[in-house]
């Protein structure tokens, strides 16, 4: 309907007519504003969860290998991960088996080399992330992506 037309149907209804659909229209966009508010927060919630979440998850990943990157680390003199280690480290990874949403992990040692990991579907090819030095965390077009740096007890990233 264009606008003469709105205004020709306009002069022809009666007063009580015209305030209903003022109420109806005024009603209407309150609505879909507030729905718009709301869903925009549950959208914001819902990735804070997702973040907090997957960093409890790599918190407790990281304090099951700390000891064994941690030994290793200090037994050999390149600083490399050994066989120990990473069979360790396959274990400790395979128990992301047990979170669906999880599809790919990564453990580097204190060089940023890649010693273990854990991929849900073995026939998708996945680069292993860039090594970053610091906790942090993206949201890209393949979902959320989160580094957590693992420390010993007494506080050395290992």
């Amino acid at each position: 309907m264009s606008s003469t037309g709105i205004r020709h149907w306009l002069r022809n209804q009666s007063i009580k007519r015209k305030l209903t659909a003022i109420v109806v229209v005024t009603s209407g966009v309150a609505v879909v504003l507030a729905s718009a508010a709301f869903l925009a927060n549950d959208y914001n919630s819902f990735r804070e969860r997702m973040v907090t979440d997957l960093e409890t998850t790599a918190d407790g990943v990281g304090l099951l290998a700390s000891s064994a990157l941690d030994a290793e680390s200090a037994d050999g003199a390149a600083g490399g991960v050994g066989t120990q280690a990473r069979e360790a480290l396959a274990l400790i990874m395979g128990s992301l088996r047990a979170y669906p949403s999880i599809d790919h992990g990564v453990v580097f040692d204190a060089n940023g080399r890649a010693v273990g990991g854990h991929e849900r579907n073995i026939l998708v090819s996945r680069p292993t992330p860039v090594f970053i030095e610091r906790n942090s965390h993206a949201f890209t077009s393949e979902g959320l992506l989160l580094y957590r740096r693992v420390a010993t007890p007494d506080g050395r990233h290992v």
